[in-house]
């Protein structure tokens, strides 16, 4: 079994990336990439998988984790 989260998002269809991972455009210092990380803690945690994609308006994240822990 296992349990399946997907978060869609609009944006302004600009997209910042470092390598394979996605840069914030959030203006506010300090507050930005905090739930990714966290996020990626949990998959790393519980074996689970993570993606991302996106459209020219919609950012979307989906996260499977295995739920027979």
């Amino acid at each position: 079994m296992l349990s399946v989260i997907c978060i869609e998002n609009s944006y302004n269809g600009l997209i910042y990336k470092n390598g394979d991972k996605f840069i914030s455009t959030k203006n506010i210092q300090g507050v930005h990439g905090t739930g990714i990380k966290s996020v990626h803690n949990i998959i790393d945690k519980y074996n689970g998988h993570m993606q991302q994609d996106y459209t020219d308006s919609i950012f979307k994240t989906v996260v499977i984790i295995p739920a027979d822990r």
